[in-house]
């Protein structure tokens, strides 16, 4: 019983919160980088080409991990003093 709580924990601890584009955009729009959901299908145009956050494309539908999402804002922020 306790095993199966333990597993169940893990597994809701690594569980990857997937967001549709639309979603995304509201997402970085919240931690203060604000783009759109057009603005995030041009950068996912080639793969990203190196520019956008990182997807997973499941049939036709993009999705986008949060943690990735946040990862990338941090990294594309310019910092202005």
């Amino acid at each position: 019983m306790l095993a199966q709580s333990l597993a169940r924990t893990r597994m809701s601890e690594s569980a990857t919160t997937w967001l549709s584009r639309k979603e995304a955009a509201r997402f970085l729009a919240q931690i203060g980088c604000p783009i759109s959901p057009k603005t995030l299908e041009n950068l996912a145009l080639n793969n990203n080409a190196g520019k956008g956050p990182p997807f997973t494309r499941v049939r036709k539908y993009v999705r986008y991990d949060a943690a990735d999402l946040r990862a990338w804002a941090e990294k594309s922020a310019v910092r202005v003093n």
